[in-house]
This record gives structure tokens, sequence and C-alpha cells, in this order.
């Protein structure tokens, strides 16, 4: 939050954001998979 432009976390770390990004998308996924398992 200090950051309003928040590039210099990413200037820091680009493969930690990366992987952080990577992360997020395979939560999203895997959500959805036991959102559509449990609708059955």
């Amino acid at each position: 939050m200090s950051r309003p432009d928040g590039t210099g976390s990413e200037k820091r770390l680009p493969q930690e954001t990366h992987t952080d990004k990577a992360l997020q998308l395979q939560c999203l996924l895997l959500l959805s998979e036991v959102y559509r398992w449990r609708k059955k």
C-alpha cells in the first residue's frame, strides 16, 4: 500500500511476482473445479 504504482517490488523480484501470479491462477482453477464438483 506504501507504493501507489507498485513497480518497486516488481523491479526487485520479477520472478517472485511471476510465480505469485501463476499460484493465483492455479488457486482459481482449483476453486472452479471444486465448485463444479460440488454442484453435481
